[in-house]
């Protein structure tokens, strides 16, 4: 493993330590409007775990989940399906408004 390589994995645990495993990024999204989003907590991924709110495919999430979409910076901003105990949200959107204080 090169130091390049090193960097990008350390990078990533970095960026999932973050998840708090609240599993609410799991369940169904679904529109109210044009640009209005909710999250169906009656509606779970298949994957999920929902009594330790862990996916049971995790490591092959992406693969074997085309519903399975990988948290971004864009989504811990704007996303309004995330609660805002999310550990994602808690981290950017802090920043942002600290930046704009």
């Amino acid at each position: 493993m090169n130091a390049r390589t090193s960097a990008r994995r350390a990078s990533a645990l970095r960026w999932e330590s973050l998840c708090r495993q609240c599993g609410v990024c799991c369940y169904e999204k679904r529109y109210t409007g044009i640009f209005s989003l909710y999250t169906d907590l009656s509606s779970p991924c298949r994957h999920l775990d929902t009594k330790t709110r862990h996916c049971k495919v995790y490591e092959s999430r992406f693969r074997v989940c085309g519903d399975c979409r990988k948290m971004t910076i864009i989504h811990a901003l704007f996303a309004s399906y995330l609660p805002a105990d999310c550990g994602y949200v808690q981290r950017y959107r802090g920043l942002f408004k600290k930046r704009r204080d």
